[in-house]
């Protein structure tokens, strides 16, 4: 056992002695391996295919490597804020002031301060707290706002193909106006030789113009305004749709609808004015007596027959007139409460009337109306001149509380 035990200690000091010293020739070789190489690196190479006397030792290859240098901060702009100027506060202009005078109506007065439609009557109203649009007397000062300015978009440029003469226009006119009383190939608008095919272009036919629509514009007006009918307007615009228009009637009829937008372009036969020469004045010459206006009956607009309003919607009498008046003379509305028994009259001399909230029913029922329009002398209101067929109207009543 003892002997046994003698073999195996010697095998195991035999091995450990073996591993000790490769672990140290290991550090050693990881000690000097760096100047080994470096001494190798140093030693001169000969050349390939030279003798050993005659070789000369190959320099060794320098590498040269960029060297940065920090330069000075670059100085940053700052960016200064610009001073933001105060706005000035702007002046909030008076409102126009008119006093009535004899003979005239709030439409009169309210054109004279720059409005060009009936919208503003009901402003006017509620600002001079009137019963109504005819409650004003001679002497009582009203207060009416200024029209708000319609921003509207110029059309668009006429081509100029470089021609000259009768079709020239003027730089930045949005009108092109031309004088074809030379010229037999162009067609008037108005007449019976109108080409109802002819499709408009961005350059404008000679007599057609542009008309900028504003608020409260609409196609009946637009027509009256230039002497037009729908069926022209129609031809003239095939870009505008013109729903239910009967085009055998001057308006197209009361089923006739037609959007349009402030600001829109329209186009619209333009008159062709004739010059007409001043004949110098001899001294025996014979005053020519004035010619009497003649006049036609008015048309009637809306409401259109049978229409219903309910009990808090307003009732505007609207109609078309054909003709001037003459210096004394009005238009009387007489409106039937058919229901109630009750006949309402009153004049003007507008084309548009506002009933009065008084001619409305009171209470739980809806009753009729008829309406008609004629043209009285104020001197003999008993004899009209003309009058309109009689349309009805159903209208709501309204609470007695109110």
């Amino acid at each position: 056992m003892e002997s046994s035990l003698t073999g195996i200690a010697r095998v195991y000091m035999l091995v450990a002695t073996v591993i000790l010293l490769l672990l140290m020739g290991g550090g050693l070789t990881l000690a000097f391996a760096p100047s080994i190489v470096d001494d190798m690196s140093q030693m001169p190479l000969p050349f390939i295919g030279a003798d050993e006397d005659t070789a000369t030792p190959s320099p060794r290859p320098t590498f040269g490597f960029a060297t940065v240098t920090p330069a000075p901060p670059t100085n940053t702009p700052t960016i200064t804020p610009t001073a933001t100027p105060t706005p000035l506060p702007t002046e909030t202009p008076a409102p126009c002031l008119r006093t009535v005078e004899s003979g005239n109506s709030l439409f009169e007065l309210a054109v004279s301060c720059g409005h060009e439609n009936f919208a503003v009557i009901n402003v006017i109203v509620e600002l001079n707290d009137l019963a109504d649009a005819n409650a004003i007397r001679p002497g009582q000062e009203l207060i009416i706002p200024w029209p708000t300015e319609q921003a509207t978009e110029p059309p668009p440029p006429a081509e100029n193909d470089g021609s000259t003469g009768a079709n020239d226009t003027t730089a930045g006119s949005d009108v092109v106006v031309s004088d074809n009383s030379n010229n037999t190939d162009e067609q008037d608008p108005l007449s019976d030789d109108f080409d109802p095919f002819f499709v408009p272009t961005p350059t404008l036919r000679p007599g057609i113009q542009f008309h900028a629509v504003i608020s409260g514009d609409t196609m009946i007006s637009i027509a009256q305004i230039y002497n037009a009918n729908a069926e022209i307007l129609s031809q003239l615009n095939p870009e505008i749709p013109f729903g239910g228009c009967d085009f055998g009637q001057r308006y197209g009829g009361p089923e006739c609808v037609v959007n349009l937008s402030p600001g829109q372009q329209m186009r619209v036969p333009a008159p062709t004015p004739t010059p007409t020469l001043s004949p110098t004045p001899s001294g025996s010459e014979t005053a020519t007596p004035t010619a009497t206006a003649t006049f036609n009956a008015p048309s009637p607009q809306s409401p259109t027959d049978r229409s219903l309003f309910r009990a808090n919607e307003l009732v505007t009498l609207r109609w078309v007139p054909s003709g001037t008046l003459g210096p004394n003379e009005t238009y009387r509305i007489t409106v039937e409460n058919i229901t109630d028994g009750v006949v309402y009259v009153t004049d003007t001399t507008e084309t548009a009337y506002l009933l009065p909230q008084e001619w409305q029913a009171v209470g739980e029922d809806r009753a009729e109306y008829r309406w008609i329009i004629s043209v009285i002398d104020r001197d003999n209101p008993s004899n009209p001149s003309y009058t309109t067929e009689p349309l009805t109207f159903i209208w709501e009543a309204r609470a007695e509380d109110e």
